[in-house]
């Protein structure tokens, strides 16, 4: 599980304050040996009140292998 919270200001071409809110869940099931299935799900919202057409949220699924041959993960999208 993963929360994230990023804010900014732009002082260019394109004056104004932005910010991101994002939550992500992610889960893993042994499918061989060393190998995991891998479904990650996550929400991402932003947010600007300078700008209304930035004002969205964006959905994402992914769905994968996770190859652990040592200490370190790899994943396999």
């Amino acid at each position: 599980m993963n929360a994230s919270y990023t804010s900014s200001n732009s002082l260019g071409n394109f004056v104004g304050s932005y910010a991101n809110y994002a939550i992500t869940a992610s889960f893993s099931r042994q499918v061989a040996r060393l190998t995991h299935g891998v479904l990650s799900f996550n929400m991402r919202k932003y947010d600007s009140p300078d700008f209304n057409n930035y004002n969205t949220w964006s959905y994402g699924v992914r769905l994968g292998l996770g190859f652990t041959p040592g200490d370190i993960p790899l994943r396999l999208w």
